[in-house]
């Protein structure tokens, strides 16, 4: 769907003013085309003021679209429908990359070499369907940002790794339901921890047995490139878990966590081979 109505001008970078002050805070709508890490270029319109955004990309497998109003975000992608709440920080944050990418550029601070960014433009005078969410009356999942250090009344018991991590108090915390399943995160500084009710069955070769912080016996398993084949008690030999397919645009480091009744999924820049263990120790209960 093309939006009619974009009138764009060209873009002058707040603190590249050539008289040598500070430009202003830079304000309004903005488009650009964004190309995080090695995946896809997106159109992303931002309000940085009011933090609306709308993102679209075409994959191999068709059109991916979200459109958040500031409190509501509407994620489309072959049919499948994800309809999240929360804060505008919290809707850009759990977006696609590509936002916050965008968001640096406009805001004067440094990108990643791999990130690219084309034909910033100020937007003015945009179509009012630009950040119109449209409403769906049963999306296929539903994410909901919750209080930090608040247990959500429903769902798998969920963990997280106490007020400070690092003296760093969490970020944000939510929960996430579909068809036949829910789960619980909470986001640190460098360290996500994503909570659900299900066994995922980790090869014991790769894994190291510890005791969570309540008692709760668990294994932990890095993702690594290549941990090699893993044979079960049988002798069977299995897959290990690199097959896992992650995808991600950002250089983060991932780990499972298993007790009898939960998987708890640590992921992040902070996540790391040999902290990996010591962080799963820390998990505890909200």
């Amino acid at each position: 769907m093309r939006l009619a109505g974009l009138l764009v001008a060209p873009l002058v970078v707040a603190g590249c003013a050539g008289d040598g002050h500070t430009s202003p805070a830079p304000h309004g709508i903005y488009e650009a085309k964004v190309t995080v890490g090695t995946s896809g270029t997106r159109t992303v319109w931002l309000d940085v003021d009011s933090g609306r955004f709308r993102v679209r990309i075409s994959t191999g497998h068709g059109r991916k679209v979200t459109v958040a109003d500031g409190h509501t975000a509407l994620t489309v992608f072959r049919g499948f429908t994800t309809q999240t709440t929360g804060t505008s920080a919290f809707l850009e944050a759990t977006a696609d990359p590509a936002v916050a990418v965008l968001r640096k550029r406009i805001e004067g601070e440094a990108v990643r070499s791999t990130d690219g960014i084309e034909d910033l433009r100020r937007v003015g005078h945009p179509s009012t369907s630009l950040f119109a969410v449209r409403s769906v009356a049963s999306p296929d999942q539903v994410v909901r940002q919750l209080r930090v250090g608040v247990a959500p009344a429903s769902g798998p018991p969920p963990y997280w790794l106490g007020a400070t991590l690092g003296g760093n108090r969490p970020l944000y915390a939510s929960t996430t339901r579909g068809k036949g399943f829910s789960s619980y995160s909470v986001s640190y500084p460098g360290v996500d921890v994503q909570v659900e009710a299900s066994g995922f069955g980790l090869p014991e070769c790769h894994a190291k047995h510890i005791v969570l912080t309540d008692g709760t016996p668990a294994a932990v398993a890095v993702v690594l490139p290549d941990p090699g084949p893993c044979q079960t008690a049988d002798g069977t030999t299995t897959s290990s878990v690199d097959t896992i397919v992650l995808t991600t645009d950002r250089p983060v480091g991932v780990a499972f966590v298993e007790t009898p009744t939960e998987t708890i999924m640590l992921s992040g820049s902070a996540v790391k081979q040999k902290s990996a263990v010591r962080i799963a120790r820390a998990l505890r209960p909200v």
